[in-house]
This record gives C-alpha cells, structure tokens and sequence, in this order.
C-alpha cells in the first residue's frame, strides 16, 4: 500500500480515527470509531464513499481501554480475525491490508 497517514482522536471513552493516502491534497482511505468503550464496546469503519467496510460489538458489561481500542484497530487494519464473534447484521466485510509503521515513542507498551 502507498504511504498513508493515521489520524486518531482519544476522547474519554471512544477513539476515533481517520486514514490518508499521503498526497496534496491527502486522500480519505478509512473513517470510524470504536466508542462505549467502558461498556459494551462498538466498532463501525467506513470507507471514503461512506460504506461499511466493518463493524464489531462486543458483549454487555465488556470494558476496553485505549490501549486494547487501538490493539484492536491495528490488528484489524492488517487483516487478523477478530478476537471476538461478530454480533448482529452482516459479517464485516474484508478489510484491505494497511502497513503499519509505529515510531518507537508511540509503540504500545508490554507490560
């Protein structure tokens, strides 16, 4: 995949992000959020066009910090299955492949 620029915004208890095709202008890849995250977690993506490219809940009671949100979206952005069965609607469609490159300093700690 080209060089592409990931966006996130943390709020209190959702992460939003955003993926761009490095470009002038950049271009809109990927959209959604994963949000509730402290009970009953959800995670909707989007594509430019604004169509589902994949949707995830989690069950009742279910709590996910950033740091499993964001686990979470990498490995779903690379391709990996879901941890957790998909609840409801449709099955999520395939994600495309993303190559992911973490700096150092943002890389997730191991505890």
């Amino acid at each position: 995949m080209a060089d592409a620029l990931l966006v996130l915004n943390a709020g209190s208890s959702s992460l939003k992000f955003s993926v761009f095709r490095i470009g002038d202008p950049p271009d809109l890849l990927l959209r959604g959020q994963l949000d509730r995250l402290m009970g009953r977690p959800r995670f909707v993506a989007r594509d430019a066009a604004g169509a589902s490219v994949g949707e995830h809940e989690w069950a009742g009671g279910t709590q996910l910090d950033h740091q499993g949100a964001i686990e979470f979206l990498f490995q779903w952005g690379q391709g990996a299955p879901p941890r957790t069965s998909h609840r409801g609607g449709r099955p999520p469609r395939r994600p495309r492949r993303l190559e992911v490159h973490v700096p150092g300093a943002l890389s997730p700690r191991r505890s």
